[in-house]
């Protein structure tokens, strides 16, 4: 408590003279003296304190005593905090000692919580003795921000191993930290939403793959998404989608051959999400890939700025190069965009080959999350007949949503952003909407 002011200390104190009095007479913790709460409650709570953040809104799952939600509440009081407890008993502590301490930026809430719940969204969510890590999950899995983490109180290793057996780590990824204790067996247990990675591809050009990049990047920024575009294709279309004001910036080039920080080569956009540009020079990284033999590079460096965004979005090449290849090894999924033509369903069953391939050779993660169909205009009967085909053959795979020809998607670049953008209220930019929607909730509620 030292690292703390006087005034935070003398909370923290008055807050435990409390809790032992109230527990006297209502039971409320197994507690006998001061020393005891203190070495087993109050600095058992403070590891969660380095986890966050003054903007943090935070969840505190069956506070009971207060512990964490009340300490978190006096020691970051930038922080707003909701104390989830179903006993009312304790709820009446609770508001007794936020009342006692002026803890404006604590609130009780006095449920149950149930799967489909209705507290709304947290940044980080907090659990000291509350259940298990699975049913922690499946409880609040809507109610952490994309961005957001979870941050658990744990005990024994073994345990902690145990229940993370069946989490899904195509949704999520964690770490188990050892804390000092010298009594006890003591861990914090991090786990974070994994940056969906998304390529956009198809072997075949003119199939509306930078369109459906560029203005899926803007329709998930839009949904308070952290989105980073990134353009693998030397032709840099997607760069000049996005209107960033430099006039040489860094690309993946700069990064593989001179040694630039990717986060020197993402730059901002006015669509509120980041890209990192492409141009001609893409054609030398491709070459020094395979010649330096960095299959893989692209995979690496994503993971450095893996905590910064919820989504990556990568634009790829109209050819199935070393390029396009790095973009799939980095994907988790990979959406097909397909212009409905008969020709094009020959490209997508090459991909989708292909996929399946680095797949089968645990080379990738990767798998096909969905075929889009772009510049559609069902006043066409072939357009029609591929349509129907696709929703007969791959039913799974098709998104419902159609993406129109569109003017106002066209014009967009020439301006220096997305349709989305452009023009908000154009068919072409609500398809892009409803699409990053259904999106959302193939690869998010899944």
């Amino acid at each position: 408590m030292h690292e703390k002011n006087k005034a935070e200390a003398e909370k923290v104190e008055q807050f435990v003279n409390e809790a032992l009095a109230f527990n006297k007479k209502h039971n409320i913790f197994v507690r006998e003296s001061t020393k005891e709460v203190y070495e087993k409650d109050v600095y058992d709570c403070l590891p969660v304190l380095q986890k966050i953040n003054n903007s943090d809104k935070i969840l505190d799952l069956g506070s009971g005593g207060g512990f964490p939600g009340i300490i978190i509440a006096i020691l970051k009081p930038m922080c707003e905090i909701h104390l989830l407890e179903k006993s009312k008993k304790k709820c009446y502590f609770l508001n007794k000692t936020i009342d006692l301490l002026g803890l404006k930026n604590a609130k009780v809430l006095n449920t149950v919580i149930s799967k489909n719940n209705s507290l709304g969204s947290y940044t980080l969510i907090t659990a000291r003795a509350f259940s298990s890590t699975t049913n922690i999950l499946e409880l609040t899995e809507n109610n952490l921000y994309d961005g957001g983490k979870y941050v658990l109180l744990k005990g024994k290793k073994e345990k902690i191993t145990e229940e993370l057996v069946t989490i899904d780590t195509n949704k999520y990824k964690y770490e188990i930290i050892k804390l000092e204790n010298k009594k006890y067996e003591r861990h914090l247990l991090e786990i974070k939403k994994v940056n969906k990675v998304i390529a956009i591809a198809n072997q075949k050009g003119g199939v509306g793959k930078t369109t459906t990049a560029v203005n899926l990047a803007s329709s998930l920024a839009a949904t308070k998404r952290k989105v980073l575009l990134i353009d693998l294709d030397p032709q840099g279309n997607a760069t000049t989608a996005t209107g960033i004001k430099e006039e040489k910036p860094n690309t993946l080039y700069d990064l593989f051959f001179n040694n630039t920080p990717i986060k020197e080569c993402i730059y901002n956009t006015s669509d509120n999400y980041k890209v990192l540009p492409g141009d001609q020079n893409l054609i030398a990284l491709d070459v020094g890939i395979r010649e330096n033999n960095k299959q893989n590079f692209l995979s690496t460096e994503l993971k450095k700025i893996d905590d910064e965004f919820d989504y990556t979005i990568i634009d790829t090449p109209p050819t199935l190069n070393q390029l396009t290849i790095e973009a799939l090894f980095a994907a988790s999924g990979t959406l097909i965009p397909l212009q409905c033509e008969y020709y094009s369903l020959e490209g997508v069953a090459g991909l989708m080959q292909t996929i399946q391939t680095l797949s089968d050779k645990n080379l990738t993660s990767n798998r096909v999350l969905g075929i889009i169909r772009t510049m559609v205009d069902m006043r066409n009967n072939l357009a029609k007949e591929v349509s129907d085909e696709l929703e007969k053959h791959f039913s799974s795979l098709v998104f419902n949503t159609l993406i129109p020809r569109n003017i106002k998607l066209a014009e967009a670049p020439s301006h220096g952003v997305s349709g989305v953008k452009y023009m908000p209220t154009s068919y072409g930019a609500k398809a892009y909407l409803a699409l990053a929607g259904e999106l959302i909730r193939k690869v998010e509620y899944v």
